[in-house]
């Protein structure tokens, strides 16, 4: 985290800005002995996801192994990612949570989950080799289908400049 970069900069400082945001008590520190958690009964299609999160987690602190299966070491899942249309139920929506002790994502489809990757991966970068991120409950989903950035022009665009 850049010197005088607080948690509530850092959170300010996000773009697109999310629907919800609610910043909690504390920071949530990258340990070496956690994991990442696919939750999900195939958890290949949320791979690309996990990896991408792996990477940003990866600016902070140690490197977090990917896994399907916690088995008996469920106090050492660092963050949790997972597919659920009724926790969150807008398309391509995202439940980001960040506590002390875990960093959850939920998205109602792969394309949520993959948004609610890109906030984190912006929190990453603003916390790059701080060893921590702020704890943080985000929801966010578009206002419409397709997701975009509109831009304003001062110029108008005629037929034959544009062939």
């Amino acid at each position: 985290m850049s010197a005088g970069m607080t948690f509530v900069m850092m959170i300010a400082m996000l773009f697109p800005k999310p629907q919800e945001v609610q910043l909690l008590e504390g920071a949530h520190k990258i340990l070496p002995d956690r994991f990442i958690l696919l939750k999900l009964d195939h958890p290949g299609q949320i791979l690309p996801a996990g990896q991408l999160l792996q990477a940003a987690l990866e600016k902070i602190g140690p490197r977090l192994e990917l896994t399907a299966s916690a088995g008996e070491d469920a106090g050492r899942i660092g963050a949790v990612l997972w597919l659920d249309p009724q926790q969150v139920p807008k398309a391509q929506g995202y439940r980001l949570t960040i506590t002390p002790q875990q960093i959850q994502l939920v998205g109602h489809d792969r394309s949520g989950l993959f948004y609610g990757v890109q906030t984190l991966r912006q929190l990453a970068r603003m916390a790059a080799g701080s060893g921590q991120l702020p704890c943080v409950k985000i929801n966010d989903w578009p206002d419409f289908t397709h997701r975009g950035r509109a831009t304003a022009s001062k110029f108008f665009v005629t037929e034959e400049f544009t062939t």
